[in-house]
């Protein structure tokens, strides 16, 4: 029992030096560029992506007013879940699902074949990658690999979503997670989306703004907001500052300079991280 914990913590350990060591060079993304235009979106993770508004609503609506008036975009989410709960390839072909399985019973044959026959497709697949400490990275290094062959299989194309940091004790430093989702990213030939990096920048350029809710983790209507420009940047290569029509589907919209303020956060972040002109 002693040699086991002691061979998990060295494994932890390197895992976590490996990050930190390339923190201090700052790993860079290999992957500057999508591409191509997604039509269709799927968005796995856990709440953080249907808090308050949800990215769901918030990008669709971006996409929908400039790049794409028919994107179709899907959340398959878990709330506290991570990339070893979602079965990834069951998304994208029905005939894997696991509820078809006949050890549970089989379904009336025409209705059977009519449920086989559905099949969710999807150009493009975001992950929501941990913004946790070590023993989390490590464990989503193992996972995202299966993942990113489902999907590629199915003929889509894969992407991490690097979030913000909670602000609670013990939490690790933003650079250490950008550092370590960006290597995952980077082994796996994908790219990487720096939400958690577009946070940090509007909280200092806007301090007295509120990005996260009083619990320390889960974002607000502002913080959904920004997520989903970063991603409209990244994804499109677009300015988000241009879709000025679209206030969101909150009871209260934001107001146009929020919606503003955050969209050039978003835009000067993506550019800098991918070293766009």
């Amino acid at each position: 029992m002693l040699h086991s914990r002691w061979a998990k913590l060295s494994v932890l350990t390197a895992f976590c030096l490996g990050c930190a060591a390339a923190s201090a060079a700052g790993v860079q993304p290999e992957v500057k560029d999508l591409g191509m235009t997604p039509k269709s979106i799927l968005i796995v993770g856990n709440s953080y992506m249907y808090y308050n508004c949800g990215l769901n609503g918030y990008l669709g609506g971006l996409i929908r007013e400039k790049a794409n008036p028919k994107i179709k975009t899907r959340i398959a989410a878990i709330g506290r879940g991570n990339l070893s709960q979602y079965p990834i390839a069951e998304y994208l072909d029905n005939n894997l699902l696991a509820s078809h399985d006949k050890k549970f019973g089989q379904l009336d044959a025409g209705l059977m074949q009519k449920e086989l026959k559905k099949r969710e497709s999807y150009d493009l697949v975001i992950m929501q990658a941990s913004n946790r400490g070590a023993e989390d990275q490590k464990r989503d290094a193992f996972y995202v690999p299966n993942h990113v062959k489902a999907i590629r299989a199915a003929g889509g194309t894969p992407v991490m979503l690097m979030t913000w940091v909670q602000r609670k004790k013990g939490a690790p430093a933003q650079s250490l997670v950008a550092d370590c989702v960006t290597k995952i990213a980077n082994d796996n030939h994908m790219m990487v989306i720096p939400v958690g990096l577009a946070f940090e920048a509007a909280q200092k350029a806007y301090p007295d703004v509120k990005f996260i809710m009083p619990d320390n983790t889960h974002p607000t209507a502002v913080g959904s907001y920004l997520m989903a420009s970063t991603i409209y940047a990244a994804l499109y290569h677009r300015d988000p500052t241009e879709a000025t029509g679209f206030a969101g589907g909150c009871e209260k919209p934001l107001e146009p300079a929020v919606r503003q303020n955050m969209a050039r956060v978003a835009w000067d972040t993506v550019k800098a991280w991918y070293g766009w002109k």
